[in-house]
């Protein structure tokens, strides 16, 4: 009897506790995917069918390209698992203004002729055709055969977009439409494999989409500062009359990068070796920014393959300031890169305004807070907002603009970007706590003064050269006096002073 008592009472607690725990699984949504939000960039992850889910969590419906929510002009609905089932499942309907990338469809039809094209959730390669029915028409209407290519990426450093339209993961691409691509961080990943790719025939024209790969050993990166807009073909707006320079750095070799430019008279090159950081660095400056300045631009290491840069001057400032017709909130303006933000991001970037003020807005309790955003995913941000253009500031693996936003209890590092031996004064690390910074300011890079160790006088017969430079580093010393001897070779300076022994030369015939 007392061992039927503990089995009974076991099998309730046992009950209790997997009712208590029950997860849920993924279903199936005609023209949507389940997934959700991850990783420091809060890329939209989708999760396959059937996949088990834990009690509580969080999952979003994301409805496929031409699709929305169902009673909603949205494209996304958050579902939950409570209790082993889902709180919903909405449905994804055809979007009332589907966009056309190749044109806009216009019908002579009467309303009681119309036929409605969707495409169905099957895979790519397979050709669609569907029919629809008015409600006042008594015979069924016959479309042409159509078909699409299904846009199946995962790499979060690619980005993928038809005309300004930023596909995602199963959005599905009309035939005899190019999709092009380009790479996340701009001017330094580079993009491996073909820059457009063309739905023909209902195939994608190859079995495999581009990679972003970081650059290799003798490849350059590059860093534009100053005012510049990346436009959705991976192409760099600038102002006409705006001043820039672009950065341009490769690390493991001894040649410095060389640029092949349009040859405009506002154009110059200024390079330098950085012998802290151990780069090669060449500087293409372009003052006051003219319609002859646009082009492309490359910068290379001799036998290494360039970085492509394709600028386009604005003379009226019309595609400057146009928001972007795409799902993407806006493509940035550029100071150190972009970032190209949806809805969902992590990080949203604003256009930087011409003064730099520190904003301040109200979150959800009312309560003032210092560079603090709640525009999105119920939750705070703080902002950045450092003008500072030898600054460079990574939340995780994100680069940082001015006008971005970090997530609350993200970390922030700064690391200046050597130009001229600049020095990081501050903290190296602020974090976003309590939807504030923890330092009331950011850190700043200097320009320190250089101080140079005093040239040695060449006497009759040798010379001196510097291994490093006049601040630090070795001299070394060559004779080319027959009758001279005993000399010092080497020697050393540093802070100004010469540390080693001063060289010394006898000659001979004396």
């Amino acid at each position: 009897m007392r061992l039927l008592l503990i089995t009974v009472a076991l099998s309730l607690i046992f009950n209790e506790s997997k009712v208590a725990g029950e997860s849920c699984s993924v279903p199936e949504v005609n023209h949507g995917t389940i997934g959700k939000y991850t990783g420091h960039h809060n890329r939209f992850q989708e999760i396959r069918i059937g996949s088990k889910i834990d009690e509580k969590e969080e999952l979003y419906l994301r409805c496929e390209y031409r699709y929305e929510v169902a009673g909603t002009p949205e494209k996304e609905e958050k579902i939950l698992c409570n209790g082993g089932e889902w709180s919903s499942i909405p449905q994804c309907h055809p979007a009332e203004s589907p966009y056309s990338p190749k044109h806009d469809t216009t019908s002579d039809k009467s309303p009681a002729e119309t036929t409605i094209l969707t495409p169905t959730r099957i895979p790519f390669n397979i050709p669609v055709s569907e029919t629809s029915v008015s409600q006042n028409s008594e015979s069924q209407s016959t479309l042409q055969p159509t078909c699409f290519c299904t846009y199946a990426n995962f790499d979060k450093n690619l980005e993928a977009f038809v005309g300004t339209e930023l596909l995602q993961n199963g959005s599905k691409v009309e035939n005899g439409i190019a999709v092009k691509f380009f790479c996340q961080f701009f001017g330094h990943l580079r993009l491996q494999g073909p820059t457009e790719i063309l739905c023909q025939e209902c195939h994608w024209q190859t079995s495999k989409f581009p990679e972003c790969a970081p650059p290799k050993t003798g490849e350059t990166t590059v860093l534009i500062n100053g005012d510049w807009k990346l436009l959705s073909g991976g192409t760099v707006a600038i102002e006409k009359g705006k001043t820039i320079n672009i950065i341009c750095e490769v690390k493991g070799v001894e040649l410095i990068p060389q640029w092949i430019n349009p040859g405009a008279t506002n154009i110059n090159v200024e390079s330098y070796q950085d012998y802290y950081s151990g780069k090669n660095v060449s500087v293409l400056y372009i003052l006051k920014i003219d319609i002859e300045n646009t082009g492309k631009y490359q910068c290379f290491v001799p036998g290494n393959a360039p970085y492509n840069i394709y600028i386009e001057v604005i003379t009226d400032g019309s595609t400057y300031n146009k928001k972007a017709e795409s799902t993407s909130d806006e493509l940035a303006a550029g100071r150190t890169g972009f970032l190209n933000t949806t809805e969902n991001s992590a990080i949203e970037t604003v256009q930087p305004p011409s003064i730099a003020v520190p904003s301040q807005t109200v979150s959800k309790d009312s309560k003032a807070a210092l560079n603090v955003s709640n525009s999105f995913n119920s939750s705070c941000y703080c902002t950045y907002t450092n003008q500072d253009e030898a600054m460079v500031a990574f939340s995780g693996t994100d680069l940082l603009q001015y006008g971005s936003k970090v997530k609350n209890n993200s970390t922030v590092k700064f690391h200046c970007h050597q130009i001229r031996f600049a020095r990081l004064k501050g903290l190296s690390e602020i974090k976003c706590q309590n939807c504030q910074w923890t330092s009331v300011e950011f850190p700043k890079c200097l320009q320190p003064q250089i101080v140079l160790c005093p040239r040695i006088p060449e006497m009759n017969g040798y010379s001196s050269m510097y291994t490093s430079d006049q601040n630090i580093g070795s001299v070394k010393f060559s004779t080319f006096c027959a009758t001279c001897t005993d000399w010092v070779s080497l020697t050393t300076c540093g802070q100004a002073e010469v540390e080693g022994p001063i060289p010394m030369h006898r000659d001979i015939t004396l």
